[in-house]
């Protein structure tokens, strides 16, 4: 990282962030193409991201063929505009990682896998997925393998 002031070290501030954030640009690897990224929403737990999708289309045909990806999570971001454009600064923490991606099999898995993304994004209510809509879903698990961080909190944000 080229300023390392920048740079966030602390694991659990890391993971912190993982927790926090709801959506990631997911980055795949395209032979003979541009990689392809696409936007999706997110749950983190126990080191692994999960996320769904459907069966089919260009993200689920290259990650049948690849699973190594890249991502990028950004769960808090703002512009502080200055007196001139010069002074506009990005206040932010942002994570950059990569991973293996795994597709989840098996009904079992799938739940397993779905109830993770329930619980962060409705965990008031109690997880129910019809066998019908967990056999059309590609549930897919990353394990991060490595990642980074770089903040640029406002000032009356201690960290």
């Amino acid at each position: 990282m080229r300023r390392d002031k920048l740079e966030i070290r602390d694991r659990e501030i890391i993971e912190e962030l993982l927790r926090e954030g709801e959506y990631l640009v997911l980055s795949l690897n395209d032979p003979g193409a541009a990689p392809y990224a696409v936007p999706l929403n997110y749950a983190y737990e126990d080191g692994r991201i999960y996320l769904h999708s459907g069966l089919k289309g260009r993200k689920a045909e290259l990650l049948r063929a690849d699973p190594r990806v890249r991502f990028v999570v950004v769960p808090r971001a703002r512009i502080a505009t200055g007196p001139t454009p010069c002074k506009h600064t990005a206040h932010f923490h942002s994570l950059c990682g990569c991973g293996t991606a795994r597709l989840l099999e098996g009904d079992s898995e799938k739940r397993r896998g779905l109830s993770v993304l329930s619980r962060r994004f409705a965990p008031d209510q109690e997880p129910g997925f019809p066998d019908k809509i967990v056999g059309k879903t590609m549930v897919i698990e990353i394990e991060v393998t490595e990642i980074t961080g770089k903040r640029n909190p406002p000032p009356d944000e201690k960290e």
